[in-house]
């Protein structure tokens, strides 16, 4: 394939020339030519295109090769030229070539035109080469140079402004840049706020003012987008008319930049800004350049980073020195040998040495020896490099003396070579810290032996939002209450011995408690270890640890405190009963007595009346005639007949029987009135259970048949209202166990007997009996078996603390379907007091003389009744305590003074009290009568006098005798017969 060769030809000959084409045809080129024969011609020709040769004939008319030559020369191109001649001898021939000719060659012999055409293609392309390199040896050298100078910059000047703006006049001096500018931003990836600029230039001013408004050109912007160099050819072309790098510059060059480069600062992966220069017209530049100007902008870039990292190094150097030496705990810098090296001021002030005191001394110097065995150990950790630091407490000794508590931590700075350089270490006075913990611990030491002997349970509660607080300590008093040991509460939850452990049991009422009324108290059951109940008066307090919250929960054991207040509470009830029973008593009485009296004086006087009766009708029937009686007594006669009248006397009887039950009932009830008295008499045993049985004949005739067995047993001393209470307790319960329906099958038993000096009286029942587990708790309070609403588990109990109160004791057998039996053993008489009887003994004794009585009475039949029973004897009513007491301010001569107890404004006991301030004699002739009713007060004065008391309603002889002897006596005492005289 023909080779491409672009030929000038300087020939004046056509001939000549195609000639010439023709031997180039024949060596392989494919020639493109123009033929000139003027030097004008060539010179046109030269700088039309580039050529590979020139062909010149040696001689033409007007112009030759010499001449051509020299043209050539004249414009500086490289250009191999071979002249051709038809006759030229050596001599010229070697002056040819001496003007400039590559080669000579003949016209007649050009067989070697190609090869020499080759051969000079070959030397000019070498040529070319050589003045490419020597040029960019040339070019690299002031590039170099440029770098070179740059870079003394960056060793030498250590101003960040000072560097940059020689930086820019060094790449317009050294590199012969027409300007040159430095921006320096924000630490950035990309391009950040403009911070510094510099530059060199006639358009460096414009460039700082656009830069300052945040305008960038374009290809700035680029170059830090694409973090490598951008070239712009011709930048009055192809930049905006606005931009900077478009202008003309004025430093000596004519003309616009021929060339614009710009390249990022940038140094580790960050931008610190970038470097634009302007490249004037004629100077040599090449591809290379900008990569140049890049290693250029790396320079700075790193000497920008270079001078950031020495400011921090010298701030953070300034921050260590302030930070030392003001820091408000100690610190030394203490070399491995054990010297500190460096200390600070609040090192110094903490121990008392002065600066070069203290440095001038060792750690151990100034270490308290007790603790100086576990600091040398601590140092060898670190130099043996077992540990990289270390931190302890531990005593300095003062330049005084005194011993100071610290907080030492120590790290070990090591050199390059791992070697020890020294050991930081910072003090931090704790004394305060320790005096604190000190009084803490002992603080500490001095609750928990409150905390342990605390009379009341203290139990210290985990609050868990949402769930069941956990126990994490109990003190020795809730343990020993609870019977558990402290490692089988702490960690439980406390519903392992709440009765309640539901919702509303105490996990409810305890928060609750905490949350709504902090300080409040409330009562909670807890069950014990051995299965008892116990009640707990807890006031919670909630505290908060950290992230935990924690119950303070105080239990007092009210357990018996609450039996008290029930027994209290069934005491109060039964002392109310007794005052209702005694006011029943009492309203029974009074018309009881009268209602007795006349049934008493009617059923004397019937036999009489039938006597006189019987004895007239004879009479009558005799003088009469019985036909003549029957006509006279007409319908009516059968009223006559003596067995109406023993009808009517049978009713009678029938009726005093019911009285005298009632009697009997109205004294069970005063009996068991005097429940709430202390005073101890002499008991009939018999007596006291017939009581109760009265009292609980209802609860009994239902569900058994009720068999007394009564033997002969001692007095006992005791109170006749408590011990009815003990047999009533005893009797409902035995009432109790036996279901209603079937009183001929079931069988409650009574029965007293005595062994040696021991009173006995058992109570057994056919009932349902007591489980075994519940026969040890009988006589626990508040424990029952019974329904809710039936039983209040307070009557054993309290039967059992009567009964011991006595000095006796209470025994109880059961069994499942069988029965129980309870027994109650009490000492005989033991006391020798003797109540006074409240009515003289049915005697009889002497009844005679008239007297002059008081009667005084609220009630008018009992007054009545007094009066007629009082016939013979001279009597004076009065309706109140007020009347009776102007009647005696009028008149005092009273033989007797029958007065009733209870009356309302002036009572019995107030109407004698003012006759013994008044009459005392007369005060002594006053029986008091009573229908039972006693307030406190009364019973106290009464336990205090000894006049004689009747008690409602009283029999007629009984009221008589008393009456006689008082009256025959004239006031004196004594008691003949066994009656008590005054």
């Amino acid at each position: 394939m023909s080779e491409p060769l672009q030929v000038l030809i300087v020939e004046d000959s056509e001939n000549d020339a195609l000639l010439l084409l023709r031997e180039l045809e024949k060596a392989g080129y494919q020639p493109q030519h123009t033929r000139v024969q003027t030097k004008e011609q060539l010179l046109a020709a030269l700088g039309s295109q580039p050529w590979d040769i020139l062909l010149s004939d040696y001689m033409l008319p007007s112009f030759d090769a010499p001449k051509a030559l020299e043209a050539v020369r004249s414009t500086g191109i490289d250009l191999p030229c071979i002249v051709i001649s038809g006759t030229v001898g050596e001599e010229v021939a070697v002056q040819t070539m001496k003007a400039g000719a590559h080669d000579y060659l003949l016209k007649g012999s050009l067989t070697r035109l190609g090869e020499a055409i080759r051969r000079e293609l070959r030397d000019a392309e070498i040529r070319r080469e050589h003045r490419a390199n020597v040029k960019k040896l040339e070019h690299l050298s002031r590039v170099l140079r440029g770098i070179r100078d740059v870079n003394e910059l960056i060793v030498r000047e250590k101003d960040p402004d000072v560097l940059l703006r020689q930086s820019c006049n060094k790449l317009v001096e050294s590199r012969g840049y027409q300007a040159a500018w430095i921006a320096v931003t924000e630490p950035s990836e990309t391009l950040g706020r403009i911070v510094a600029e510099q530059g060199m230039g006639d358009a460096f001013d414009e460039m700082r003012q656009r830069l300052m408004q945040g305008l960038v050109p374009a290809c700035c912007e680029a170059a830090l987008r694409a973090h490598e160099p951008q070239v712009i050819r011709e930048p009055h072309l192809s930049c905006p008319a606005e931009c900077p790098l478009a202008r003309p510059s004025s430093s000596g060059c004519d003309g616009p930049a021929a060339m614009a480069m710009t390249s990022p600062l940038e140094h580790g992966g960050r931008v610190f800004g970038f470097v634009c220069v302007q490249v004037p017209e004629g100077l040599e530049t090449d591809e290379e350049e900008a990569g140049l100007l890049a290693e250029v902008a790396g320079d700075i870039a790193f000497a920008l980073w270079t001078h950031e990292v020495e400011l921090e190094r010298r701030q953070v150097e300034e921050l260590f020195r302030l930070s030392f030496e003001n820091a408000s705990v100690g610190k030394s810098l203490t070399l491995p040998d054990g010297n500190l090296g460096r200390v600070n001021r609040a090192f110094c002030t903490l121990l008392g040495y002065s600066r070069e005191e203290l440095e001038a001394k060792s750690f151990e110097d100034v270490t308290h020896p007790q603790d100086l065995a576990a600091t040398r150990e601590c140092v060898r950790c670190l130099l043996a490099g077992e540990q990289p630091s270390y931190r302890m407490e531990k005593r300095y000794l003062r330049k005084d003396g005194q011993e100071v508590w610290t907080d030492v931590s120590t790290t070990l700075l090591r050199n390059e070579d791992q070697t020890p350089k020294c050991f930081i270490t910072q003090v931090l006075d704790i004394s305060e810290r320790k005096h604190f913990e000190n009084a803490l611990q002992q603080s500490e030491q001095k609750f928990r032996v409150l905390f342990e002997h605390a009379a009341d349970g203290i139990l210290l509660l985990e609050i868990v939002p949402g769930g069941i607080p956990i126990i994490r300590d109990a003190n020795h008093a809730m343990l020993k209450t609870l019977g558990y040991e402290r490692s089988e509460l702490i960690g439980r939850p406390v519903t392992l011995f709440e009765v309640e452990p539901d919702a509303n049991g105490l996990t409810a009422r305890r928060r609750q408690g905490l949350l709504a009324n902090p300080g409040a108290t409330f009562e909670v059951k807890h069950r014990c270890k051995d299965g008892s109940v116990r009640t707990f008066e807890c006031l919670v307090t909630e505290i908060e640890v950290g992230t935990k919250t924690f119950g303070v929960s105080v239990e007092r054991d009210i357990t018996d405190r609450k039996r008290y207040e029930a027994q209290i509470a069934q005491s109060d009830r039964l002392a109310s009963m007794g005052m209702l029973a005694a006011g029943v008593a009492h309203e029974i009485n009074n018309p009881l007595s009268y209602v007795v009296y006349n049934l008493e004086s009617l059923n004397d006087e019937l036999p009489r009346l039938r006597s006189a009766l019987d004895h007239c009708l004879g009479q009558l029937t005799e003088r009469l005639g019985h036909d003549e009686w029957l006509r006279l007594a007409g319908p009516d006669q059968a009223l006559f007949e003596p067995s109406l009248l023993e009808d009517v006397q049978s009713q009678l009887r029938d009726a005093l029987q019911g009285t005298y039950r009632i009697k009997d009932i109205a004294r069970g009830l005063g009996t068991f009135s005097r429940v709430e008295q202390d005073r101890l008499v002499p008991v009939d045993l018999a007596q006291v259970i017939e009581v109760a049985i009265n009292m609980v004949h209802n609860e009994i005739k239902y569900r058994a048949r009720l068999v007394r067995e009564y033997g002969k047993v001692d007095a006992i001393t005791a109170n006749d209202g408590r011990l009815s209470q003990v047999f009533l307790n005893l009797l409902v319960n035995a009432a109790h166990a036996i279901p209603e329906g079937d009183s001929a099958g079931n069988e409650i038993r009574v029965r007293t007997w005595q062994e040696g000096n021991e009173v006995c009286a058992e109570v057994r029942d056919t009932g349902s009996g007591i489980a075994p587990e519940h026969l040890q708790r009988v006589f626990e309070p508040l424990f029952t078996t019974k329904q809710v609403g039936v039983g209040t588990g307070l009557g054993l109990p309290i039967s059992k603390n009567i009964v011991e109160g006595y000095g006796g004791r209470i025994e109880v057998t059961s069994a499942l379907g069988t029965g129980t039996c309870f027994v109650v053993r009490l000492p005989a008489g033991t006391k020798e007091e003797h109540d006074r009887p409240t009515q003289p003994p049915s005697v009889p004794v002497q009844i005679g003389g008239r007297g002059r009585i008081l009667v005084v009475d609220d009630e008018p039949r009992i007054r009545a009744m007094m009066t007629r029973m009082l016939k013979g004897h001279e009597v004076v009513e009065a309706a109140s305590g007020e009347q009776a007491r102007t009647t005696l301010e009028n008149d005092s001569s009273f033989d007797l003074i029958l007065c009733d107890m209870m009356m309302p404004v002036v009572s019995g006991v107030d109407l004698h009290k003012w006759l013994r301030a008044t009459h005392p004699k007369l005060a002594d002739r006053l029986v008091f009568l009573t229908g039972g009713a006693f307030t406190p007060a009364t019973r106290d004065y009464l336990g205090k006098v000894s006049n004689i008391r009747l008690e409602k309603p009283f029999a007629v002889a009984d009221f008589k005798k008393v009456v006689s002897e008082m009256v025959l006596a004239g006031g004196a005492r004594a008691w003949d017969g066994g009656v008590r005289r005054p």
